[in-house]
């Protein structure tokens, strides 16, 4: 901008400043309640009793000073904003976007109007602080490797839903030689976290934000103690967390297949078909409900029609990776974890017939009596809880 252009004014939330007002300046034109909220996003500590003015020169004062800690969690399109705020002398015109967001909720840029244009304003005092951050290799380096961190968890978040912070720790650095701190990862996909940036956190797990329940998930998987994260490769989790659900599998596409072929579903309303049921099943929507969307979803003109689509849509269901499950799906977990703890049938559990037809009863002196499993008594399904609140219910 212009040396003309620098002495224009600014309408801020609360009134108007010069552009080249002081970062100060910029902070008293905000609510009380945000400088509250800057307060507790830099972790500024015993200054909540201060009232407006005192506390926005408190701000003004740390902050800068908290710059290079924060640069440690920044990502590439992060840097590039700061990039295209600094070269722009600290006024930026469109829409609010992803990279902006964090820079909006830590107060190092603000909503303004200029000449009736919409703007995102930086305090000038601010620019040289940022320039030099971003004077050196390290920052971007590091930005670099945020980003590829942030990508793998996207993915691994898609796949599971939640995962315990420690656990997705551990396989990121599994994929990645330089992301080696824990505390490092977890400001990272924090940060995302404080940005409303499509992950939560709840109980110690990251989650993904289209989870609707977490705490249920989470139970979900604690009660599944044998049954590992199903694992992915760096290119499986960057190409999840691009396209924000798992790609379909054979089985699954027979399905689509049936829904076109019998159904004439078209390609636009099969993909929001798939994608609603892939969502609903991962976040535990009972089967008699989702049989219901189901049905509204896809006309049929007869009974025999709708139990040919629920019989369709149960193989959907049983091959679908779910969140529950960590990443596995309801076939995947029969075949390598139930079934192999079976116990095989006995030789001949119910009478057999005769040479001459009739049923052979076996002896009920020496046949061994089903055992009745009381209604506390663990399910004898294996899923670890009660038997009243399970198979029983």
């Amino acid at each position: 901008m212009s040396k003309v252009e620098q002495e224009q004014r600014i309408e801020l939330w609360l009134g108007s400043v010069p552009i080249s007002a002081s970062y100060c300046e910029y902070l008293m034109q905000q609510t009380k309640e945000t400088l509250n909220e800057l307060r507790k996003v830099w972790g500024v500590k015993g200054v909540s009793h201060l009232k407006k003015e005192p506390l926005a020169e408190v701000l003004a004062d740390e902050i800068p000073g908290e710059l290079e800690k924060w640069a440690e969690v920044l990502t590439v399109p992060q840097v590039e904003t700061v990039d295209k705020l600094i070269a722009a002398d600290g006024v930026i015109r469109g829409d609010l976007t992803e990279p902006l967001l964090p820079l909006l909720r830590r107060g190092l840029v603000f909503p303004g109007v200029i000449d009736d244009d919409d703007v995102w304003a930086a305090p000038k005092e601010l620019l040289p602080c940022m320039a030099q951050l971003l004077d050196g290799a390290e920052v971007r380096r590091r930005a670099r490797a945020n980003t590829e961190a942030l990508r793998l968890t996207r993915g691994m978040l898609v796949q599971y839903g939640v995962a315990p912070v420690s656990t997705l720790f551990d396989m990121v650095k599994a994929h990645m030689s330089d992301m080696d701190d824990f505390l490092t990862y977890f400001r990272i996909v924090y940060e995302v976290c404080l940005n409303d940036g499509g992950i939560n956190y709840q109980d110690e797990h990251f989650c993904a934000a289209e989870v609707q329940h977490p705490a249920k998930i989470i139970g979900e998987q604690k009660l599944r103690q044998a049954i590992p994260y199903k694992p992915s490769s760096p290119e499986q989790l960057k190409t999840l967390a691009t396209k924000g659900h798992m790609p379909w599998n054979s089985e699954q596409k027979a399905f689509a297949a049936y829904l076109r072929k019998s159904h004439g579903v078209s390609r636009e309303d099969l993909e929001a078909v798939m994608i609603g049921a892939w969502y609903q099943i991962n976040n535990e929507v009972p089967m008699t409900d989702l049989t219901t969307w189901l049905s509204s979803e896809i006309a049929c003109a007869s009974f025999e029609e709708l139990s040919e689509l629920v019989s369709h849509f149960n193989g959907f269901y049983n091959h679908t990776p779910q969140w529950a499950l960590k990443g596995n799906t309801p076939s995947e977990v029969f075949e390598q974890y139930d079934k192999p703890r079976m116990r095989p049938l006995p030789a001949a559990p119910f009478g057999l017939p005769n040479l001459d037809g009739n049923l052979a009863r076996p002896d009920s002196s020496s046949a061994a009596k089903p055992k009745k499993v009381g209604r506390n008594d663990p399910c004898p399904c294996g899923s670890g809880r009660k038997y009243k609140y399970c198979c029983g219910r």
